[in-house]
């Protein structure tokens, strides 16, 4: 046989010799030609980056037009690390160290002809270990808490790719151990800082709150510190459903345990205007607030909102709980 261009092997052609004298002997018999299989690397992709420690699934496709491929060997570097002689043809590369590496595949057919692949490069960085979230912070909002933080120092460079779980309780001392309540994802806002509303908080009931980060390469951070919120804290108007009769001087109050409210005020919006019709004088807070609404006389039948608006140090006003009135004839 003769071995040309392309790994093609020609048999069963004559093949002129001007070697020979006799002219008889000029010709040399070949057996069968042979076409080499073919084999392309399809995972993974080229130029992907891993971290230490991750398993990487080496995956390769074959052919061989005119037999069968009997095996794909698997290389790192040059260096044999696993055969698979079934498709689908793949292997699980566990001794991922930090590093720059050249992936190959070879297949071989049933006469024993071989073709090695084009490389795939990859690169694996060691692991970083996520720092622990910052200004994580919980606030009561009517119908939700509102969970603030920013993530850990090492961590900004990965804005959008890391992963917080977020873990609940009705007691403190969060576990983390088990299943997280939520995830948040997504870009950072402007001051770094990442949101996430919990709907789900039942009304009056405290939660507490832990955070951890997942990095870009799954590698887990510590704890964050232990916050709590409550959501729609508890406003009642007449200690009763909110519905009163026309001319009736609702007393409404209001509890609430956070020690950084310091002024508190409510109003009442009418619903069908959108105006507020009434504001009452600004008090001191100290978790508990009560207000006669003494001119109800004036306010007739209607749909109305009763919002409780407080001040933390410096801050401005903001609506904490809102609840709708419904007077009557």
């Amino acid at each position: 046989s003769a071995t040309f261009e392309n790994n093609m092997i020609f048999d069963n052609i004559k093949i002129w010799n001007y070697a020979k004298t006799n002219f008889s002997d000029r010709f040399i018999e070949g057996t069968n030609l042979n076409v080499s299989p073919s084999v392309s690397i399809t995972a993974p992709g080229q130029n992907e980056s891993y971290a230490c420690g991750d398993l990487i699934t080496i995956k390769a496709e074959a052919s061989d037009s005119d037999g069968t491929v009997s095996k794909v060997d698997f290389y790192i570097n040059s260096e044999l690390i696993a055969s698979d002689s079934s498709a689908p043809y793949e292997t699980v590369w566990s001794n991922t160290n930090a590093g720059a590496y050249s992936i190959k595949a070879s297949a071989t057919d049933n006469n024993s002809a071989s073709t090695l692949s084009a490389a795939v490069e990859i690169a694996v960085t060691s692991r970083i270990i996520p720092d622990t979230v910052r200004n994580f912070s919980a606030s009561t909002l009517p119908n939700a808490v509102k969970l603030k933080w920013q993530p850990g120092v090492n961590m900004l460079p990965f804005a959008g790719t890391c992963k917080y779980y977020i873990y609940r309780s009705t007691s403190s001392a969060v576990n983390t151990a088990g299943a997280y309540y939520a995830v948040k994802t997504g870009e950072n806002s402007d001051d770094e800082s990442l949101v996430y509303m919990d709907r789900d908080a039942a009304r009056g009931v405290t939660y507490y709150y832990r955070i951890v980060t997942i990095g870009p390469a799954g590698a887990r951070s510590a704890d964050s510190a232990e916050v709590s919120g409550r959501s729609g804290d508890m406003l009642k108007i007449n200690n009763s459903f909110c519905k009163i009769n026309e001319g009736k001087r609702p007393e409404i109050s209001f509890r609430n345990e956070d020690s950084a409210i310091k002024k508190i005020r409510l109003q009442i919006i009418d619903l069908a205007s959108g105006k507020i019709i009434f504001t009452s004088p600004e008090s001191d807070f100290t978790g508990n607030f009560s207000y006669r609404w003494e001119n109800a006389l004036q306010v007739k039948s209607g749909v109305y909102y009763v919002e409780i608006l407080v001040k933390k140090h410096n801050e401005d006003y903001g609506v904490i709980s809102r609840e709708r009135i419904v007077v009557v004839k």
